[in-house]
């Protein structure tokens, strides 16, 4: 039988480890991985010498869409994601107006799935538990939690904050009833403000000493009241952005049979780099036994995914915090550059390249409960799969990325690796062909 497409002769990435073979792909999926050189489909790749990896699954990504297109939209955010060989996002709800409501999710639904690049789930705000059997039946990723209050800034909607630890129980017990995740943004506004008072007014330059030096003590007590209510309920709670004082937490919890799962971005920005990347990496930097614990976090198991909570903003919105670091605006763009910079790390020798993939695609799609679809290179599942030259180099120039910010703090960085091909189910992407992925109903849940 001869198969629609054939990957042939490349490594790859099969149960953590690359094997030498030819990948069969058939009406979007993964059909047969075989001998090199026995493969055959009526189109054949080269993939001699190259990587084949799956393509990676972020699941915290703000594409800004709808109510700020000057910043993101859902088809330059997917088609950054799709330069980056992201081939599955999951959206967050902080949008203008915020995804609240079961009409909120199919209008992003349908407004999505006219331009995205690649596939798609949206998280769903978590302030209206009413809406949470309606969000499940739809297929929504899960529910967003964010511990803030509007005082932390102008990027944090009031009508996504939670600041009532009894609204918090009833969100959490809801969420188990319906077999959803629910997504923490860790916080404790009042904590927060009392260590910031005194920024208020200040550029980054002139605070760059208290952001080093910054307590986790929000981050912290945060946590240790999020598990406590998870632990009564039941509920999967998955802590976003998770600090590396927060790790020990999440450890003893699990030992008492927490159900969490912990999530971090790739802490490439340590405060010995502040004064290289200033005000890009604003909200990012992590001092250096901070980022130390978290790759070791990575590679243990107690982080389970790395995602890029990719934030794009104009330079013109980023460049405020020079003299206002709190109006400023928190994060950068990098659903283009998170899975090349990862990839780099592997290749200078400091991440197993197995676990790099287990943390960056198998893992977030078992959090997003489409294991059995995305995330591996796996008989019967989606070809979602990046080439990668691991003998070639890539140098990052924002004028090839496609992200609408326009701007990367990592302009100029030389990577090793390059990414030289991206197909979503067995095709390049393009805009409207990413498609909605529906989370499955949990066996036992009240969805059923």
């Amino acid at each position: 039988m001869t198969s629609d497409l054939v990957i042939a002769s490349g490594e790859l990435m099969v149960d953590g480890c690359l094997r030498h073979a030819d990948l069969e792909v058939t009406d979007g999926r993964i059909t047969r991985i075989v001998e090199s050189g026995t493969g055959r489909g009526e189109v054949v790749v080269d993939a001699s010498d190259r990587w084949v990896l799956p393509g990676m699954v972020d699941i915290h990504v703000h594409l800004r869409d709808p109510g700020a297109p000057h910043k993101e939209t859902f088809a330059t955010g997917t088609a950054a994601a799709a330069h980056g060989g992201v081939t599955t996002i999951s959206d967050m709800p902080n949008t203008q107006p915020p995804l609240l409501r079961l009409a909120d999710l199919d209008a992003k639904v349908e407004a999505a799935g006219r331009v995205a690049h690649v596939d798609h789930l949206f998280w769903c705000g978590a302030t209206h538990p009413e809406e949470f059997a309606a969000f499940a039946h739809r297929g929504a990723m899960g529910v967003k939690v964010f511990l803030a209050g509007r005082e932390q800034g102008h990027q944090y909607n009031s009508e996504l904050s939670i600041t009532d630890d009894g609204h918090l129980l009833d969100i959490l017990a809801e969420a188990e009833r319906q077999g959803l995740p629910v997504a923490v943004h860790l916080a404790n506004p009042e904590i927060e403000q009392l260590w910031r008072r005194n920024w208020v007014g200040r550029g980054i330059a002139e605070v760059k000493q208290e952001i080093i030096e910054e307590s986790r003590l929000d981050k912290v007590e945060s946590a240790s009241r999020v598990l406590l209510l998870a632990e009564h309920t039941g509920a999967h709670v998955h802590l976003v952005h998770v600090s590396a004082a927060v790790l020990p937490l999440v450890e003893q919890a699990r030992a008492r049979g927490v159900r969490v799962t912990a999530e971090s971005f790739a802490p490439f920005t340590s405060t010995d780099d502040f004064d290289r990347y200033g005000v890009m990496a604003y909200d990012r930097y992590r001092r250096p036994a901070e980022v130390s614990a978290l790759w070791r976090a990575m590679e243990n198991g107690t982080v389970d995914n790395i995602a890029s909570d990719h934030a794009p903003h104009t330079w013109e919105e980023k460049v405020v915090g020079e003299r206002d670091v709190l109006a400023g605006t928190s994060g950068y763009p990098e659903l283009d550059t998170i899975y090349p910079m990862l990839m780099d790390r592997v290749l200078r020798g400091s991440l197993a390249l197995g676990r790099m993939v287990h943390l960056a695609a198998e893992a977030p799609a078992r959090i997003a409960g489409i294991e059995d679809r995305k995330g591996s290179l796996a008989v019967g599942r989606d070809a979602d799969i990046v080439l990668v030259d691991p003998a070639g180099t890539w140098t990052v120039n924002a004028e090839e990325c496609a992200s609408r910010a326009g701007w990367t703090p990592f302009e100029g960085r030389e990577l090793r690796g390059r990414i030289e091909r991206v197909l979503l189910r067995g095709s390049t992407p393009e805009e409207g062909r990413g498609r909605f992925i529906a989370r499955p109903m949990e066996r036992g849940s009240s969805r059923e």
